[in-house]
């Protein structure tokens, strides 16, 4: 899938954005992204999200895969950083050996 992520260049998605007939706001808040950052992702202006931005593109108009709205990612992502806090507070208090 490497491969077919790099052909998405900005012109590859908004040319799938365009054969969509959806306007740029509906588009991107499809994959989780604002107008603002799918606007700059369409006129070449890449940022850390720019493999992120292609991937959920990909998912859901080349493969047809619904993506979640940006809240269940939003509770996900918080779900797994309590998960992290959990386990490296277990690991310390491992490491401390105290006894619960």
């Amino acid at each position: 899938m490497g491969n077919e992520l790099d052909t998405l260049t900005p012109e590859k998605v908004r040319e799938i954005r365009k054969k969509t007939g959806m306007k740029q706001e509906a588009f991107w808040s499809e994959v989780g992204f604002s107008l603002q950052q799918g606007s700059n992702f369409e006129r070449g202006r890449f940022n850390q999200n720019n493999r992120h931005l292609r991937l959920m593109v990909f998912m859901r108009f080349v493969l047809g895969i619904p993506v979640m709205d940006t809240h269940s990612l939003r509770e996900l992502k918080q779900m797994a950083d309590f998960g992290r806090s959990a386990a490296a507070a277990v690991a310390n208090h491992k490491d401390t050996g105290e006894k619960t």
